[in-house]
C-alpha cells in the first residue's frame, strides 16, 4: 500500500524534523507499518517525500546531514536483514523499540533489553556490533544514561529524542486514517492523490500550519466527510499544541 511506503521513508525524517521545526511529527509511523509494497505505490511515495519532506531535509546543516544519513543507511540495512532472517516479528519488535526510544516512551533500560532481544532472535553477531557501545554503556545515574542516550542517537541519526505528547498516538491515528481514506478514494485518480498527500504531509512544517490546513481543506471542500476529518485532526493538533 502507498500509505506503508510514506509511513515507512519518513520513520526517521519526521523526527529529525520536529526536533527542528518544533512539529514534535504527527505523523510519526507506528511499529506495523513495514511491509513490502508494489513498485507503482513506491514510485509514488518516492515523488510525494521529495516533494513534501525533502526541502526540510536539505534545509539540515551539512554535519547534521552527514550524522543523519549515516543512521538512516544503517537502520536501513538492519531492518532489511531482520526481515530477511527474523521475518515480521523481529521486525516489529525493532519498530517499536526504535519508536519508543525516539519519543521516550519507555525507560532506557528497556530501550537496551528490547535490542539486545531482537538481535538474539536473528543470532546475528554482525548486528549486535553495531550496537554494542550502547548496549556496554552503564546506566546507573543520570549522567550514564545521558551519555547513553546520545550514543544511541548518534547511532540512529537523530540530533535528539522527544518527549512524546499525551495525544500523539491519537494524532497518528487519525493522519494514518484519513491517508488510507484517500488512498481509497482517489485511488483511480493517482494526481489527485498525490496533490493531496503532498500538502497534508507538508502542513507540519509550514509557517503557518493552521492557514496551509484551512487551504488544504477548502480544496476538498466538496467531500464534506473528509473535511469533517481533517477539521478534527486540526483540532487534535491544537489541543496538542496546548499540553
Amino acid at each position: 500500500m502507498l500509505l506503508t511506503f510514506i509511513l515507512h521513508i519518513t520513520r526517521f525524517s519526521f523526527l529529525m524534523l520536529s526536533n527542528t521545526h518544533q512539529a514534535y511529527s504527527t505523523i510519526i509511523p507506528l511499529p506495523d507499518h513495514c511491509a513490502a509494497i508494489p513498485i507503482v505505490d513506491e514510485e509514488m511515495g518516492e515523488r510525494i517525500f521529495d516533494r513534501a519532506i525533502s526541502p526540510h531535509i536539505r534545509a539540515i546543516p551539512a554535519d547534521e546531514f552527514a550524522v543523519f544519513a549515516k543512521g538512516i543507511q544503517l537502520t536501513t540495512n538492519i531492518m532489511e536483514t531482520l526481515e530477511a532472517k527474523g521475518g515480521p516479528d523481529a521486525l516489529a519488535v525493532f519498530s517499536k523499540a526504535s519508536t519508543d526510544f525516539a519519543w521516550e516512551v519507555v525507560s532506557l533500560s528497556a530501550t537496551r533489553d528490547a535490542f539486545i532481544h531482537v538481535f538474539e532472535l536473528v543470532d546475528d553477531e554482525a548486528l549486535r556490533a553495531q550496537y554494542v557501545e550502547f548496549f556496554d554503556a552503564p546506566l546507573v545515574t543520570a549522567e550514564q544514561e545521558a551519555a547513553a542516550r546520545a550514543i544511541l542517537c548518534r547511532i540512529k541519526g537523530l540530533p535528539a529524542t522527544v518527549k512524546a505528547r499525551s495525544n500523539m498516538y491519537e494524532l497518528q491515528s487519525q493522519s494514518q486514517a484519513i491517508i488510507k481514506d484517500v488512498e481509497s478514494r482517489w485511488k483511480d485518480q493517482p494526481e489527485m492523490l498525490e496533490e493531496f498527500l503532498v500538502k497534508f504531509l507538508a502542513n507540519p512544517y509550514e509557517d503557518d500550519r493552521e492557514k496551509a490546513m484551512n487551504d488544504l481543506i477548502e480544496t476538498v471542500s466538496s467531500e464534506p466527510d473528509l473535511v469533517e476529518c481533517l477539521r478534527k485532526y486540526q483540532a487534535e493538533i491544537d489541543r496538542k499544541d496546548e499540553l
